[in-house]
């Protein structure tokens, strides 16, 4: 009969003679009974007897007959991740050693045999199988867990506008759906997580992630794109007027230089309440000088983009008060013509400021001052013509506002020659009385 056998297992014994007595040297391994099958109970070794009893005047006779009783094999627990990625691994154990693990499907997954890391290939399902190997006549013992397979997520391509200036706005998008956005600088940049609208904060950089969860084992799939804040550029003057202009002065107006897309406002209308002496107000110009034509507070403002394309938040202002231009006249001159030897009074404006009088020919000769005086603090002056000609007197001077007059008052009239009596008719030699 067979010598090794699994406990709870049966071998039957046989003899090539019969009418003998079966029996076990340690019936808690193993039995046998009377037909000469044996039974095993505990793993062990045994030994079974065969007895003849004495016959015919011969003593009784033995057969002895090993047999080892093996314990049955056992798969154990198994454990491990059930659910792996295509292209990753997962391990998968036994309370039990010494196995060899398979898979049922190696297109779907594959396992080592010995360390039991489970591969997966392609998306699918496949059943594991832990194998024990028996011994001593014992079967194999096996266990088995199914594992999923899973596709790996894919976060696609991102796009959107990656320059932006503080206070505008881009989307974001990923040619796959489903994800979510988060930002690494909140305070740079912020991003709506379902949406994928970035709006801009401070000047900076931030990198804006897309993340597409992963399932069935499979890690997070994740994508970048950096977004880079560029500061609003600060428009000023670098030269401007900073007191109160006359009409007809030149002002000069330059702001930083270097930049683009200028935009310039000027008060008014060109040609009637200002000229342009040099610059302009294009967009290529970071300069512009005006002549103003009329009174008023005006303001000229401009802005422009930087090198980034950002504009400036708010534009910069000048503003100036134009003052008019006084216009001389005379409260008293001469209105009809006088004679040589009169005196004449000519007054302006009182309370101005360089007072220029012009008068015609020279003091002592053509005329004499009897009062006032042609200084630049006289607003009034009397004289006494001396000659006889049409004589022109005017005046210019400069107001309270510093404005002077573009042309001066002129006052013209005749000074008349006195004339000279002669006779027309007179005795040209002594006459006697009474002749």
């Amino acid at each position: 009969g067979v010598q090794e056998i699994c406990i709870g297992s049966t071998s039957n014994f046989m003899s090539t003679t019969s009418n003998g007595t079966w029996s076990s040297s340690n019936p808690a391994i193993a039995t046998v009974s009377s037909t000469g099958l044996v039974t095993g109970l505990t793993d062990g070794t045994a030994t079974i007897n065969y007895t003849l009893p004495a016959s015919g005047g011969c003593p009784t006779s033995f057969a002895t007959r090993t047999i080892t009783i093996t314990a049955p094999p056992t798969a154990g627990t198994l454990s491990g991740t059930q659910e792996v990625c295509v292209a990753s691994t997962t391990t998968f154990s036994s309370t039990s050693s010494g196995g060899i693990w398979s898979s049922n499907n190696t297109g779907t997954a594959t396992v080592n045999p010995t360390t039991g890391v489970v591969t997966g290939v392609t998306q699918g399902t496949v059943t594991l199988t832990y194998n024990v190997a028996g011994t001593g006549g014992c079967p194999d013992a096996s266990a088995t867990l199914t594992v999923k397979v899973t596709t790996p997520p894919r976060s696609g391509t991102l796009s959107g506008s990656n320059q932006l200036c503080i206070g505008e706005a881009s989307v974001f998008s990923s040619t796959i759906v489903g994800g979510a956005w988060s930002t690494s600088n909140s305070t740079i940049a912020t991003i709506n997580n379902a949406t994928g609208v970035v709006s801009s904060i401070s000047p900076g950089t931030a990198t804006m992630t897309y993340t597409v969860a992963g399932t069935g084992g499979c890690s997070d799939a994740i994508a970048t794109r950096t977004v880079t804040i560029n500061a609003l550029p600060n428009p000023s003057f670098t030269v401007e007027p900073t007191t109160e202009v006359c009409v007809g002065t030149s002002a000069t107006y330059t702001t930083q230089v270097g930049q683009f897309d200028y935009d310039w406002d000027v008060d008014g209308n060109e040609g009637i309440d200002y000229t342009i002496t040099s610059g302009g107000i294009g967009t290529t110009s970071n300069t512009v000088s005006l002549i103003w034509l009329t009174d008023g507070t005006n303001e000229v403002s401009v802005n422009y983009s930087n090198g980034n394309g950002c504009a400036g938040a708010n534009s910069i202002s000048n503003f100036i008060t134009i003052n008019p231009l006084p216009v001389p006249t005379f409260t008293t001159a001469p209105s009809a013509d006088v004679c040589v030897g009169t005196s004449v009074t000519y007054t302006t404006e009182a309370g101005q400021s360089n007072y220029l009088w012009t008068v015609p020919g020279t003091a002592g000769t053509d005329y004499n001052i009897t009062s006032g005086g042609m200084g630049t603090s006289n607003n009034t002056v009397t004289l006494n013509w001396l000659t006889a000609t049409t004589k022109d007197v005017s005046v210019n001077y400069t107001n309270a506002n510093g404005c002077t007059s573009t042309a001066p008052v002129t006052n013209s009239f005749v000074v008349n020659p006195l004339p000279v009596p002669t006779f027309t008719a007179a005795p040209t030699a002594s006459v006697c009385v009474g002749a």
